[in-house]
């Protein structure tokens, strides 16, 4: 919604939130840990706040990109995403299979 209404977005790395950022530029992938989130969340909105440029340049990213990011595109995103979480779970369990406890 944020994106939608022209506003550049902060988040953090989880889920499909850095994919949409990344594909369409338009915002920020924040650490995930509070007081790092914090932090940089400060700096940015500092950063876009000094900057008029900077701002316009992720404000227009936003509008375009929440434009062309319908539920068919948003639901390949979510779904790679459970794939690579799936795929993180396997790999783990190969890793601990056999072991102890």
């Amino acid at each position: 919604e944020a994106a939608a209404a022209g506003v550049p977005v902060l988040g953090t790395g989880v889920g499909v939130f850095p994919a949409m950022v990344e594909q369409f530029n338009s915002g920020f992938v924040l650490p995930t840990e509070e007081d790092a989130f914090i932090a940089e969340a400060c700096r940015v909105i500092r950063e876009l706040q000094a900057s008029p440029e900077l701002y316009r340049h992720h404000a227009h990213a936003a509008i375009s990109g929440s434009q062309r990011l319908d539920w068919s595109r948003v639901k390949i995103l979510w779904l790679n995403e459970f794939q690579r979480i799936q795929d993180v779970l396997k790999r783990k369990d190969s890793h601990g299979a056999g072991s102890p406890g």
